[in-house]
């Protein structure tokens, strides 16, 4: 929290490189502290929840193109019955099922069968 709001008083290059230096030389010191772990791990979690979120969008996406590029006419159903899913493993195996279904009647069967 120091390094930041020094950050914030410290803005020449010569003051940046100071700060830069002195923070490296205690960085060892904060890295045994608990408070310093527990902002790290909060750190990593928010990253992977963002990631995540961004990988479930991109596959909710995948999917909808699948359904759009077969069948233009299935573009609401998809979305509707698409978007609402956040589950990776799920949107996963719901690819997989759109890729494999041949007809209208097979694809529009998949997305149905989400509400299962």
């Amino acid at each position: 929290m120091s390094y930041a709001f020094a950050a914030l008083i410290f803005t020449k290059s010569a003051d940046k490189l100071w700060l830069k230096e002195r923070f490296e030389k205690m960085h060892d010191i904060l890295e045994g502290s608990w408070a310093y772990q527990e902002m790290v791990q909060k750190g990593l979690l928010q990253g992977i929840e963002q990631g995540v979120g961004k990988g479930v969008l991109a596959m909710q996406q995948t999917a909808i193109n699948i359904v759009v590029r077969f069948f233009a006419d299935l573009e609401e159903l998809a979305k509707a019955k698409i978007t609402p899913i956040d589950d990776l493993e799920r949107l996963q195996q719901l690819i997989l099922d759109l890729t494999i279904s041949h007809t209208r009647e097979q694809m529009e069967q998949v997305l149905l069968s989400l509400d299962a």
